[in-house]
């Protein structure tokens, strides 16, 4: 499936994610004990038994770090270094292209991104932000001397488990602005985006 496929479909993936774990979340959300143990009663009071905490608790995000793969739109891959927390995620990411056909192309693209987020179901998040991002090298045998982009975003955040997170986001408006050989070249985008996959530690 295409990049820009995936994107125009970001709204009923967003939808299905937001129903599965409503679903998942009313279903008894404690149904399975932890680690398949009967719960352990109190010291003080023998008759009370003592419940061990949901899986889904234990996977809420506290301010963990992780590292990040994602394809962004025109097929670019990127790594990167991501921070999520309750109430916030940001994080830093890398693109590269190397590329002959006619002119060569080479050059890297780091990216920042940060904004708030909103848990909208169990395991489930909306963010929203902004991207940030700037390129070094040459482009179509030119040097870059200067280059940026900015633009806003929209995420669905979704936890798979504790550890494992997935992404998929869209960039409503995305301002681009390139200075090749003195020239400057200015690129107006609308909805591109992309998915990441991040792993926490």
């Amino acid at each position: 499936m295409k990049i820009d496929t995936l994107l125009k479909l970001f709204p009923i993936l967003g939808a299905t994610v937001s129903i599965q774990a409503a679903f998942a979340q009313n279903s008894s959300p404690c149904s399975v004990l932890h680690n398949g143990t009967l719960p352990q009663p109190c010291s003080h009071a023998s008759s009370t038994p003592m419940p061990q905490p949901c899986d889904s608790v234990a996977a809420e995000p506290s301010n963990r770090w992780g590292v990040q793969a994602s394809i962004v739109e025109g097929g670019y891959t990127s790594l990167g270094l991501v921070n999520y927390g309750e109430h916030y995620s940001f994080g830093v990411t890398l693109a590269g292209l190397v590329k002959t056909n006619g002119s060569k192309s080479s050059f890297i693209s780091p990216t920042l991104f940060g904004g708030p987020r909103f848990k909208i179901k169990e395991n489930t998040y909306f963010a929203v932000g902004l991207d940030v991002t700037t390129q070094f090298g040459k482009k179509d045998g030119s040097h870059i001397s200067s280059a940026v982009g900015v633009g806003p975003y929209v995420s669905i955040e979704y936890y798979f488990s504790r550890d494992f997170l997935t992404s998929l986001w869209i960039n409503p408006y995305f301002y681009e602005r390139v200075k090749l050989k003195g020239q400057n070249t200015t690129t107006h985008k609308f909805m591109t985006g992309g998915i990441g996959f991040s792993y926490l530690f």
